[in-house]
């Protein structure tokens, strides 16, 4: 069948590509590293990082850019303890101290008996580091 239309930008051919590509170079890159999520971001965090998180057997997060008027969730999926940041690139780190902003703002809400009120307890979870898949490259930003 031809097709009418086909374009990817250069540095999304990775993530349209075969992920088994992506798996096997950030298995060697990041084997020493221990986390047990894998959060992302945009478009390339949502195609790559919940098929890299199976692969490894981690939950995964993606971060919404902004607000979407269908949901008031801002993080969809889960988040472990011990979570790495996956990205195609780091350029400016804007983004990611935007996702490190909002993972460490979550809170748990707990009832307390005796006030009868809900107190918010900071979620224990700890940035391990980024990996850039672009890049094949792993450091602590």
């Amino acid at each position: 069948m031809d097709v009418a239309y086909k374009q990817h930008s250069g540095y999304f051919m990775r993530a349209f590509g075969n992920i088994d590509d992506i798996a096997l170079d950030m298995l060697e890159t990041v084997q020493d590293v221990e986390f047990d999520t894998m959060v992302g971001t945009g478009l390339s965090g949502t195609l790559v990082v919940p098929t890299l998180a199976r692969a490894f057997g981690t939950k995964w997060a993606i971060l919404r850019k902004e607000a979407a008027p269908h949901t008031s969730v801002m993080i969809e999926g889960e988040i472990g303890h011990k979570w790495l940041f996956v990205d195609d690139f780091i350029s400016s780190g804007r983004t990611l101290e935007r996702v490190r902003m909002a993972i460490g703002g979550l809170r748990l809400p707990n009832w307390d008996e005796l006030d009868m009120t809900y107190v918010y307890s900071k979620i224990p979870t700890e940035y391990v580091g980024t990996y850039e898949y672009e890049k094949n490259h792993y450091s602590l930003y």
